[in-house]
């Protein structure tokens, strides 16, 4: 297994920060694959259980919350115990540090992707651009900070 991390400064509070990643509607717009159904309403808690399930469609499974520590730390996967997507938040001036660290199946990606870990990277580094992309947006007034522009 690989596993990737990336760390960067948002320009948001990271309670901000904290509701985009956080909540299972909005994962597509931060570049967390698959499509994420029938998940509790409401603050986020280690053991919540929601639904994901491909792109392209298909069987769903369950996805775990694996560590939530409110404005700190979120993490979640496809077990009760071990994370796949992993979030670390830390606010320093108004602005919120993050390290986002992402763990990838070698043998699909490799079959996948051929050039295996720079193409992780790119999706590693492209789940931090989104994530400040919409809080930009939320900062310019949109309700969601979602709308791709």
């Amino acid at each position: 297994m690989l596993q990737l991390s990336v760390e960067g400064i948002v320009d948001q509070p990271v309670d901000v920060v904290w509701k985009l990643i956080t909540n299972p509607k909005k994962f597509h717009a931060l570049r967390i694959p698959f499509v994420y159904e029938n998940y509790a309403t409401g603050e986020p808690r280690a053991g919540s259980v929601f639904e994901a399930r491909s792109l392209g469609g298909g069987p769903n499974w369950h996805m775990y919350v694996v560590d939530c520590h409110p404005n700190r730390e979120f993490s979640f996967g496809s077990t009760e115990t071990d994370w796949t997507f992993h979030y670390l938040l830390k606010e320093q001036n108004r602005k919120t540090f993050v390290r986002f660290t992402r763990k990838f199946r070698s043998t699909f990606f490799g079959r996948v992707f051929g050039s295996e870990k720079k193409d992780c990277r790119k999706l590693a580094d492209d789940t931090l651009d989104s994530l400040r992309n919409a809080c930009k947006r939320l900062a310019d007034g949109e309700s969601d900070g979602l709308t791709e522009s």
